[in-house]
């Protein structure tokens, strides 16, 4: 529905910012990694996917088009919801995802909180011939 939303930095909260475009508030959820980059009134872009469930409408962001489309190869994993994907964006980047998927390393996702050996290991199983087609 969104593809980026481009505004003044307005607000940081524990796991998503407000980004401030054209006097509304957009509420996004962001990356451990981005958050703390973050400076409040700067000018900021977010490629964003919209997640849309019974009871709520979830925006995330990601600094970058890599991230987002790295997020929604994460989300398409069965048992990978939007929150584990976000978590294994903050704790890794989308070369290190990449490379991990590329060398079967399932214990480098293992790694990540709420991420389990079997999760791991579905993420490289289905993982492994969609990255390569990048």
């Amino acid at each position: 529905m969104y593809a980026y939303i481009r505004g003044a930095l307005a607000l940081k909260g524990k796991d998503y910012v407000a980004l401030e475009c054209g006097g509304v508030g957009y509420k996004i959820f962001v990356t451990e990694r981005f958050l703390q980059n973050a400076k409040l009134n700067e000018e900021t872009t977010l490629y964003t996917q919209l997640i849309v469930r019974e009871e709520e409408l979830s925006l995330y962001g990601f600094p970058s088009e890599a991230e987002k489309e790295m997020f929604e190869k994460l989300i398409g994993v069965s048992g990978v919801g939007p929150k584990a994907g976000k978590a294994i964006l903050s704790e890794m980047t989308v070369a290190e995802i990449a490379s991990a998927i590329f060398s079967a390393d399932s214990k480098a996702f293992s790694k990540v909180s709420g991420i389990g050996p079997k999760t791991a290991g579905r993420i490289v199983l289905e993982l492994k011939d969609k990255i390569k087609a990048q």
